[in-house]
């Protein structure tokens, strides 16, 4: 049951979404690791969240038989609210809880809750924790949880610490006891140089907390040392340690400043008091929600304004994170955003103390267009020497963007001014070389505010005219065309003819050559009967002399033919 009551509770918290890419760790702090019997103490379960953002943990806690739970705390937990309090089982040796935030959280020491305990046996153990879950604040509710660091709790039982010889120099934080016969001083004593290996710069603030150890070096006259812990940064010790040691652990401090008193004591007596200031925040700062000039509107930068505060270190500074890619630093609180570019945006603000808690919130908004300008006139059709006019109307005092492109890439940009009532108009300063052109329109206004890109409109750039013939320019271009296809059409024509008459004299030289032939053959046979005539001279007779009289008329009427035929081939033939 408690499992499913469990993811019902992370579906109903996560409310952001941003990449995860580390992982925490949940830790039990106890205030004491040695204890005596009877004696009560605190253990505070924390949690590392390593640079991520969380917003949910579950966990059971169990501790030793020799420990007994008595109580629990939530007030300073860094989760607000708790789907499962608290619980305490009857044996008093566990407490389970789920508690959760509206609100994304990150810090090194994050307080989870604070376990009131009383050691009622003797023993070592271990207080450990199990069934563990940390939730990212990405709206998957991504386990982030890496590693559980344990605690472990000794209850009357002594210790041996490992003698000086076995302690290697570098990794020494123990305090070490001093044993020796101290020499004499001629002054008092020197100011401690007080060293916290914890917590080493006294002039910051820290978000983790853990066994204080303070260390100094000890100079050959002193033989005694006395040592206080408070709020105040002036007070003195009022009591002296006993023994004489490099340093003493003072156990794990609360929240808040703490400052550490350290005086030395010689022969000669006290000298002064050394104090060292330890600050520490593991609380993230108080939950907050984003303010936003508008959700919805064409302002393309509106103004953010956050308000968190931290009851210890203090407000520090935030990041702004849009559409979680660009990181903004931010002193103040509040923020005017970049220009963005139209449609939907996502918005993250991380607060931080400065411990480096920090808390975060998150909005969505939205960048909406100017009205799309329009485009009344426009040249379609002009030569390579005009100039393209384009006029519109849009809104009042704003520029208005014109885009050239050819093959949908951008020829070239210009920039043109409505005037009062939202008119422009303009002349195009590119000169266009030949062919088909998309020109579109937006228009942009003091703010940067910008709107959608106008229908495509086609103009066409012709060459530039040389002639024009009524309807039609021609250019050099097409003036050069109707030349070539002129003598083209020319020479053809030449070629044509003089291929044809090539061809009819051939023709007629055929002819004439059969014409001769065929003549000859005719007047070869009139030859040749005039001949058998004459060789039978004393034959002839009247009707023979007539034949042969024919003949040579049609001999003669022959050649006349031939005569007139062959002079007209010839000169045909020529």
């Amino acid at each position: 049951m408690k499992k499913i009551f469990f993811a019902t509770f992370f579906a109903l918290i996560f409310l952001t979404s941003i990449n995860i890419s580390e992982a925490a760790t949940i830790y039990a702090l106890p205030e004491y690791d040695t204890l005596n019997i009877g004696q009560e103490f605190f253990v505070d379960i924390k949690i590392n969240t390593e640079e991520d953002f969380i917003n949910a943990v579950q966990t059971t806690v169990t501790f030793p038989a020799h420990i007994e739970i008595t109580n629990s705390d939530k007030h300073n937990s860094v989760f607000n609210f708790w789907v499962e309090d608290p619980n305490i089982s009857e044996n008093k040796d566990k407490i389970t809880f789920v508690g959760g935030t509206a609100k994304g959280v990150s810090g090194k020491s994050l307080q989870v809750l604070r376990i009131k305990c009383k050691s009622v046996g003797t023993g070592a153990g271990i207080v450990e924790m199990t069934e563990s879950v940390i939730t990212a604040n990405d709206g998957r509710g991504t386990n982030v949880l890496s590693s559980i660091e344990n605690a472990s709790i000794t209850v009357g039982v002594n210790v041996k610490m490992p003698e000086t010889s076995e302690i290697v120099e570098e990794v020494v934080i123990v305090p070490q006891v001093i044993e020796r016969e101290a020499v004499l001083a001629k002054d008092l004593p020197s100011l401690p140089e007080l060293k916290v290996p914890l917590y080493p710069d006294p002039e910051l603030w820290y978000s983790h907390q853990g066994e204080t150890i303070v260390l100094w070096d000890v100079p050959d006259d002193i033989t005694k040392v006395a040592l206080s812990v408070d709020n105040n940064p002036n007070s003195e010790p009022e009591t002296s340690e006993e023994g004489l040691y490099t340093g003493k652990n003072i156990g794990s401090l609360e929240e808040g400043i703490h400052y550490i008193h350290v005086q030395f004591k010689n022969n000669k007596g006290w000298g002064e008091v050394a104090h060292y200031k330890i600050s520490i925040d593991t609380v993230s700062p108080s939950p907050f929600e984003i303010e936003i000039s508008s959700f919805a509107s064409t302002n393309p930068s509106p103004e953010i304004t956050f308000r968190s505060e931290d009851s210890l270190s203090g407000y520090s500074h935030a990041l702004v994170f849009i559409d979680t890619n660009e990181r903004i630093p931010v002193e103040g609180t509040s923020l005017v955003i970049p220009v963005q570019e139209l449609g939907s945006h996502s918005l993250i603000v991380r607060v931080f103390d400065y411990a480096g808690n920090s808390v975060e919130d998150d909005i969505n908004y939205e960048i909406l267009p100017l009205q799309t300008p329009i485009i009344n006139y426009f040249t379609k059709k002009i030569s390579q020497d005009e100039k393209v006019f384009i006029s519109g109307t849009s809104i009042p005092q704003a520029s208005v963007i014109l885009k050239i492109k050819r093959e949908g890439e951008i020829i070239s940009e210009e920039i043109m001014e409505t005037n009062e009532l939202g008119s422009w108009e303009g002349v195009l300063n590119t000169l266009l070389n030949k062919g088909v052109y998309t020109l579109t329109v937006t228009v942009k206004d003091e703010r940067e505010a910008i709107s959608l890109e106008s229908e495509q409109i086609e103009i066409k750039i012709t060459a530039q005219t040389i002639l024009s013939l009524g309807l039609v320019d021609l250019g050099w271009f097409e003036i050069f065309i109707i030349i070539m296809l002129i003598i083209l059409i020319g020479g053809g024509s030449g070629i044509w003819y003089y291929l044809s008459q090539k061809e009819m004299k051939e023709a007629y030289k055929i002819i004439a050559n059969r014409d001769v032939k065929k003549m000859s053959k005719l007047l070869t046979d009139d030859i040749i009967v005039i001949e058998k005539g004459i060789k039978d001279e004393k034959k002839i007779s009247a009707g023979g002399k007539s034949l042969i009289k024919n003949h040579i008329n049609k001999l003669k009427t022959n050649v006349k033919k031939m005569d007139k035929y062959l002079g007209i081939g010839i000169s045909k033939s020529k």
